[in-house]
This record gives structure tokens, sequence and C-alpha cells, in this order.
């Protein structure tokens, strides 16, 4: 066989004869049973020794020291004549590109497993696959925050401290018995008194929506983001319509128009067809709906159909429930929220949880200093809203009809506007609770401001 790697024997080679081969004479006389014959050692493939079949001048020869832990390096021909080898990645282990990113994961938690593959080609100059990348942060984030067991078999734990820390919140948790007697996570529920008590003065509206956990122990999360009660409004998933239905029976149910757009652009996504959509679901009167699907249905009547069996109920303003002071016809504020706890939803189910806490209470605490700090009566958004609509009020031609009653015109289009009850006859004050063009109109004829005009939401 090739002998190793000495400096002072290179290039030499040996044979050596091992014993109890054929070829070795065997002692006679002897008691002991005969040894079955060994298999001669093959030569052993060194690096020097594919090195220099290549080429290579490279040369590295080092031997393990026991009592330090470490390598120490004998021979070393630093000069390479050959290309790098970045196919080495079957080398590298999972854990130990978790241990180099522990780091950047905790920095970044939304970093890719594509940008971890190429920052590893970059530092390490080796080619490690997705998979691994995947597995690895998997590992630096159960390192850092804890296993998934060792998380949910603390949910007791956590809910009895929430209760004592937070007297008054509400919190729920389900679980299912297997076979074995073991218990399995199924479903756990928190409202913070402090939530509770802002509810009180929102407006009677439930954003419902559904999203997923993005651990590696996946499951449906289902999200009650900002409201109060008596409207519900949803991105359409059956499976929570039939739940509010079932639960809520008497509550208006609406379905997010930016959901159902995006179904119907999928057969008909030309721009005529946008425009007409959004003016439908604009629409606060029955006829101005009727007069835009008939617009659409001249033009494709399976468009019109599509459109019909959706519901438009559901979707359009003109047949909204008068008093609920909210006309929006999409789910955004629970889309809002989802982008806000994207990074929670990566974690284990208790720092998520702990990480939704901190946000909520962060957003709580910013709210508050906004209001402490206004000097208005009406919230900065509708002031924004209110000011807008005062830049094109000035086309329309306001007509006194009476004590606090005006006939606001435009071309062809008149309004029936009354100041002391609130109400115009286009149905978006009434349906948004923010005065609309007309009314605001009306206010600047009589140079009074027109947030006096917003409608206050009773608590409940």
């Amino acid at each position: 066989m090739k002998e190793g790697r000495c400096s002072s024997q290179k290039g030499k080679q040996k044979v050596v004869e091992d014993i109890g081969t054929p070829n070795s004479k065997s002692k006679k006389g002897t008691s002991k049973k005969s040894q079955s014959p060994k298999t001669p050692k093959s030569p052993i493939a060194t690096p020097n020794a594919d090195a220099a079949q290549k080429g290579c001048s490279f040369r590295l020869w080092a031997g393990w020291m026991q009592s330090e832990s470490s390598f120490q390096i004998k021979t070393l021909v630093p000069t390479h004549t050959c290309s790098r080898n970045f196919n080495l990645g079957s080398l590298v282990t999972y854990k130990w590109i978790a241990k180099q990113f522990a780091i950047e994961v905790l920095k970044n938690p939304k970093i890719s497993y594509r940008q971890m593959v190429a920052d590893v080609r970059e530092k390490f100059m080796i080619n490690v696959s997705v998979h691994q990348c995947r597995r690895a942060k998997q590992r630096a984030v159960y390192d850092l925050e804890g296993g998934l067991i060792d998380h949910y078999a603390k949910l007791w734990d956590y809910k009895d401290e929430i209760l004592s820390t937070n007297p008054g919140s509400t919190v729920q948790l389900d679980v299912d018995t297997m076979d074995d007697g073991k218990t399995q996570f199924k479903r756990m529920y928190i409202c913070y008194k402090a939530m509770k008590e802002g509810w009180r003065s929102c407006r009677r509206v439930i954003g419902l929506d559904g999203c997923f956990l993005k651990s590696p122990c996946r499951g449906s999360d289902f999200i009650l983001a900002m409201g109060a009660y008596f409207t519900i409004l949803s991105d359409g998933y059956k499976g929570l319509i039939e739940a509010a239905k079932e639960l809520l029976p008497h509550a208006e149910h609406r379905l997010c128009a930016r959901h159902i757009y995006a179904n119907f652009k999928k057969k008909w996504n030309r721009l005529h067809y946008k425009s007409l959509f959004w003016s439908v679901a604009e629409s606060t009167l029955e006829v101005h709906f009727k007069h835009k699907m008939g617009l659409i249905k001249n033009i494709d009547p399976l468009a019109y159909d599509w459109l019909m069996e959706r519901d438009p109920k559901a979707w359009c303003r003109a047949y909204f429930q008068m008093d609920r002071s909210c006309a929006t016809f999409e789910n955004g504020i629970s889309e809002s929220y989802h982008s806000a706890i994207g990074i929670a939803r990566t974690k284990p189910i208790i720092s998520m949880l702990e990480e939704i806490r901190v946000y909520l209470m962060q957003r709580i605490v910013a709210m508050n200093q906004k209001d402490v700090n206004l000097n208005d009566i009406i919230c900065p958004a509708i002031r924004k809203e209110l000011e807008k609509l005062n830049k094109y009020q000035m086309y329309w031609h306001v007509v006194p009809c009476g004590q606090d009653l005006f006939e606001v015109r435009k071309e062809d289009e008149g309004f029936g506007v009354n100041l002391n009850t609130k109400t115009c006859t286009c149905k978006r004050w009434n349906l948004s609770g923010i005065p609309c063009i007309h009314a605001v109109a009306a206010y600047c004829m009589l140079n009074e401001d027109p947030g006096k005009g917003v409608l206050e939401q009773p608590e409940f």
C-alpha cells in the first residue's frame, strides 16, 4: 500500500505483505486455531495523491490532538494550481449552518432561504441546498426560543399568567384527547380587558379573516381584527361565512369587494371591467347600482351573471344597513394586521402570542399619545377626508329650502340635505357617519365647520 504523507518519504511506495495471506508461511505444530485469511488493505486515497494526479501542488497534512481537541498542522504547501470546488455542501450539516446564522436570524427573522444559500456560498465558498437552509433556520429559531413541544406544554401556565396579570381578560384553551390518553392542542382564544374596553366606543363592525401560521407546526389562526359587533366583514372564505351566520344569524354579513374583484378579473381583466366593477361597489343608491350593472350586462351577460351570483347585497353599498357608521366594503384592516404580525407568525406559539401582545400594547399607547396631543374634536383621518371634500364642494350649488334644509345641485343631479337630522338622500352620510360632499357644501354656505356633522358612535 502507499505509505503515509511523510515529507521525508515523498513519492516512495512500500509493499507490505499482510500476515495470514495465502502467500505467507504458517508455523506447524501450533495448537491455536487457524485464523481466516485477511483481505489485503487497499491503498489509502489521500488528498495529496488526488492532487498529484490533477497536477496541483497544494498539500495539507494535520493530526488530531485529543488532549487539546484541535488539529495540528504538520505539513502545508499552500500553493494551488487547480480550480475551486464549490460542490462540497454534502459535508456541511444544517446544525452547522444554524450555528453560523444564529445572529443573522435573530436580527432578521425574514431572511429568505435563497439569501442564506447565497451568503454561505459567498462566505464559505461552498454550495448548499435550500432544504439545508430551511432546516438550519428552523434549528436557529429552536435554539433561540425553544422547541415547539416545550411551548405547547407551557400554554396552561401562560393562560394562568395572563389572567393573573390582566384581570378581566378572557382566555380559553381547548385540547383534544387522543386514544392513548394524551392531549393535543386544538385552539386558543385571548381577549385582553384593555381591548374589550376599547371596543365599547368603536363602530359596530368586526373584520374577520383567516391566516396561517408559518412555523414548522402549521395551522390556521383565525383573527378578529378591530371592532365591536353587528356587522361581519370577511374575505369570502366559506368556512368563516358559515360559522359567522351560525353564531350571529341576525348580524349583517359583508364580503370583501377586493377579494371578489380578484376572482372577477381572472376572466374579465380589461380596464373598463375594472372601472365598472368599482363603480358598482361604490354605488350608494339602488338605481345607480342597477344602471351600472346594466352597462356590464350589455358588454358581457356572463360577467353580469357572475357578479349577481356573488350576492351584491354583501359587497355593494346600496344595500348596506344605515346605522353602522361604516361604509367600507374592503377588509383591508385585517390585511394590515396580518402584515404587522408577519414575523411573529414564524415563531413558536408562546413567542408569537407575546410578540402580538407587545405590538397591541405599543399600538394602544401610541394612539393614546396621539389623542392627548390632538387639538381637534375628530380624528385626523376624518379631518383629512373633509378637507378633501371641501376642495370640490364649490362645484355644487346649494339652495336653501328651510331651517337646516337644503337642496344641493350640479347639472342634472340634486340631493336633499337635512343638517338637523344629519341625513342626505345620497345615503353616503348615513352609511359612513362622515358628511358627504353635499353636506359639506351646505355647511360651507353657512360658514360652519363640516366636522360638526360627524356622527357620534354611542357606547354599548
